[in-house]
């Protein structure tokens, strides 16, 4: 392997190819499993990796103990997250609202064992149009929200009440501020009438279209990679979705749209690093020319660990990362730098769009606000010198990916 993988490492990507791909694995008894139950949940596939008994009975009976309760918690909450879903369905369909779930039980539906994908909150997605009334149908249900979530600046918007946590989405994570975002709102725009009614695991759901799932994973890891990293969860759930299709249907799905958004190529980087590190069985249709790119992705996420758990200073990095301009545009680490702190001002106080000459003052606030909880240890030391040489080396290796840049 490519990659600077350890013995740990090695152990979980072996149990992940057995539980999700049926591949043979010999467990390594010397292994310390204490240490690949801390890499697991770091990579959020603790019960990916130990699926079931019989995969658990090497580790030491504490340690045993210790597994066995983590993963009757995840199974309890998963089967809670299930009927979040099953209740959104019911508040959705009753009030003639077209909505589909992003990830969650959709990613879910495509694993051999649905309920041992982990999952956390309920996302899903409402046309622009529809917006106002879903938000009176949960409100009238009993759900708040934050006003700072009504600001324009997001994407969704955030709705709880005691047992359940919505977040509904009016825009695609990922879609860039752009024209090639236009292009992909336009593949969007029939996401809700295509979306199929889907049981599963003893729930119902609206689950979008094979295309609109993976274009919707896609935007979504490339986003969350460049932000606050991605784990090894994420890339199971490509795994297994590409695994989904026979011969080249992905391609024929997939390829010309793709091409044509700039996303083909990380697609291929994505699938063959699944074929290289989880056994998946390699597409006819995979493109497997960049094997070095593929080593540098799962490096990233070896890491980086799910949304970043751990590299400390990985949201630091992704606030200066010049391709995480929403609008196209790509800038060096002061300017996007100091347009991060503009978006998060206009999260919180969207006046400043109409009094621009205060915006000085928003970004003493967030500094000052940063240090404050730095201080308190609310938030990681900030290395400024690192997160820049970091944020570089990674730019390079996303420039390679030619993310968003249409192919001829």
């Amino acid at each position: 392997m490519g990659a600077l993988i350890s013995t740990e490492q090695q152990a979980i990507l072996g149990l992940l190819s057995k539980n999700i791909f049926g591949k043979s694995y010999i467990v390594d008894e010397n292994i310390d499993w204490e240490n690949v139950c801390k890499e697991s949940r770091a990579q959020s596939v603790l019960p990916l990796i130990f699926a079931h008994s019989n995969d658990f009975n090497v580790l030491p009976q504490e340690l045993k103990t210790k597994v066995e309760t983590a993963i009757l918690k995840n199974t309890n909450r998963t089967i809670h997250n299930r009927r979040c879903h099953a209740y959104l369905h019911k508040l959705m369909t009753d009030a003639g609202i077209e909505y589909c779930i992003l990830k969650g039980v959709t990613s879910a539906h495509y694993y051999p064992e649905p309920l041992l994908r982990p999952m956390g909150d309920v996302d899903f997605y409402v046309s622009p149009e529809n917006i106002p009334k879903a938000c009176e149908v949960l409100e009238k249900d009993g759900f708040v929200t934050e006003d700072k979530f009504k600001s324009g600046e997001g994407h969704h918007l955030v709705y709880k009440k005691t047992g359940y946590h919505f977040e509904m989405h009016y825009e695609i994570t990922g879609v860039p501020h752009s024209k090639m975002g236009e292009t992909i709102s336009y593949m969007f725009s029939d996401i809700c009438d295509k979306s199929m009614i889907t049981n599963d695991e003893f729930v119902t759901f609206m689950m979008p279209s094979r295309f609109h799932h993976g274009l919707v994973m896609l935007l979504h890891l490339q986003n969350h990679m460049i932000i606050e990293g991605v784990g090894l969860r994420h890339l199971c759930d490509w795994a297994v979705f590409v695994n989904s299709f026979e011969g080249y249907e992905f391609a024929e799905v997939f390829a010309t749209k793709l091409k044509t958004i700039g996303l083909w190529k990380f697609c291929n980087v994505l699938t063959h690093a699944c074929s290289l590190y989880l056994s998946m069985p390699e597409p006819e249709w995979l493109d497997n020319s960049d094997t070095a790119a593929a080593h540098k992705f799962i490096n990233e996420v070896l890491t980086g660990g799910n949304f970043g758990r751990k590299r400390e200073n990985i949201r630091y990095e992704g606030m200066i990362m010049s391709v995480q301009g929403r609008d196209g545009k790509k800038r060096g680490p002061i300017a996007q730098g100091f347009k991060t702190l503009n978006h998060n001002a206009n999260v919180h106080w969207p006046f400043l769009k109409k009094l621009p000459f205060l915006y000085p003052i928003a970004w003493i606030y967030f500094i000052l606000r940063l240090f404050v909880l730095i201080t308190i240890g609310q938030r990681p030391n900030l290395k400024i010198i690192d997160s820049i040489q970091n944020s570089n080396k990674r730019n390079k290796f996303y420039d390679s990916l030619k993310l968003f840049e249409p192919e001829e």
